[in-house]
């Protein structure tokens, strides 16, 4: 049984990784390419390769190429909770950084915009896990729990692939169905 549930890690683990790895080298268009977002629209970032080796094994862990997600407040910003600005907080969006913006439910959503500048503002939150710390996904899980929305999935390849409406996503590495 041991040697069965190794053999399946193994194979998952290679399975993700060539995943994550096809998914990184192919195009895509930058998220100003893509329309002008607004308020409410969740934006999906991929791993940035070896300029961005926090966003590149984020990809790899996730087994999708997705680094980090955030919640546009308007067409040119955006809060999130990002590991190099010190917790939660608004910041100009990158058009040209590799991503995908997302239109979603909360597109348009004044309560759900308000919360994310709230939570931007106080800074209260710090990336990572532990108590009163939270990552990008669960930033934005919170905020559109809170606002009676939802995005089911804790990290940003799991929300992106069920706001997408794929049967199967990745969460850190582990596959669900």
């Amino acid at each position: 049984m041991e040697e069965d549930l190794g053999r399946a890690a193994l194979g998952g683990f290679i399975d993700a990784s060539v995943a994550t790895t096809v998914g990184l080298m192919l195009p895509e268009p930058t998220i100003g390419e893509q329309g002008t977002p607004e308020g409410g629209d969740l934006i999906f970032n991929k791993g940035g390769g070896l300029t961005d080796p926090v966003g590149l094994f984020l990809s790899y862990l996730q087994g999708a190429p997705i680094s980090h997600n955030a919640i546009a407040i308007s067409s040119t910003q955006q809060a999130d909770s990002h590991v190099k600005g010190n917790g939660t907080r608004i910041r100009n969006i990158d058009f040209n950084r590799q991503g995908r913006l997302v239109k979603w439910s909360g597109s348009g959503n004044q309560k759900f915009v308000a919360l994310a500048v709230q939570y931007g503002k106080d800074n209260a939150f710090k990336y990572w896990l532990g108590p009163k710390r939270e990552i990008c996904s669960t930033f934005i899980g919170r905020v559109a729990s809170e606002t009676g929305l939802s995005t089911p999935g804790f990290s940003p390849a799991s929300q992106y692939y069920n706001i997408q409406g794929i049967q199967f996503y990745n969460t850190y590495g582990v596959r669900e169905r």
